[in-house]
This record gives C-alpha cells, sequence and structure tokens, in this order.
C-alpha cells in the first residue's frame, strides 16, 4: 500500500482585483513646419557649377 503523501498543494488566494487608474491622454500639437517643402522647391543646385560640369559630362546629348 503506499504511503501518504507528507506535502499539501498550496492554496492560492484569490487575486486582487486591478485598481483602475484613470488613463492621461496625451494630445500633442503638430506645428507647421514647411523646411520640407522649401527643400522641395528650391532648385538652386541645379544652377552650381559642379552639377553644370557633371551633366555635361554624363550627359552626352548636345
Amino acid at each position: 500500500m503506499a504511503s501518504v503523501w507528507p506535502f499539501r498543494k498550496k492554496t492560492t488566494a484569490p487575486p486582487a482585483p486591478a485598481k483602475s487608474k484613470e488613463q492621461l491622454v496625451v494630445e500633442y500639437e503638430r506645428k507647421k513646419d514647411d523646411s520640407q517643402e522649401k527643400k522641395m522647391v528650391d532648385r538652386s543646385h541645379l544652377e552650381k557649377k559642379s552639377f553644370l560640369e557633371a551633366m555635361a559630362l554624363l550627359g552626352g546629348d548636345d
């Protein structure tokens, strides 16, 4: 005959209810930034000497 198991199963306490925390909603205001638009409109690089030389070298359509 089997002997009696000397250890008992531990009882667990019921889980504590989660405390309801009020969720804080953070809203950010985005500032209008035209720097990217200014970069896209800026075509001053097309007038630089190094660019014109490179296009003359690689262009080949004289």
